[in-house]
């Protein structure tokens, strides 16, 4: 947990504030997020933008459901994940429409 960001807050990760975010592991067992994107980079398969829409837990602990806090973020969550993706189509639809792109 990010001491530093409020339960709840939200965040957009992209580029090196990606990576950096999720190379560690709570558990040597675990298979997060850094292991699927360096899977990914191996496979030949990570796209060329990649963002992830994080929301700071309020806590972490074992159970179905999240807080209220983190609850009632996922709306904006939700609404940053389709902003990330109409400017990544945007984005795509700008490189394909240049000649020669």
């Amino acid at each position: 947990r990010n001491r530093r960001r409020r339960p709840g807050a939200g965040a957009v990760l992209r580029g090196a504030s990606l990576h950096g975010a999720v190379a560690g592991h709570v558990s040597p067992h675990q298979v997060g997020v850094g292991d699927l994107l360096a899977a990914a980079r191996l496979a030949g398969t990570l796209p060329d933008q990649v963002a992830l829409i994080a929301i700071q837990p309020e806590a972490i602990e074992i159970g179905l459901d999240p807080t209220p806090v983190v609850a009632a973020a996922i709306p904006e969550a939700v609404a940053a994940v389709e902003r990330e993706v109409l400017a990544m189509a945007a984005a795509r639809a700008a490189l394909t429409s240049v000649p020669g792109a």
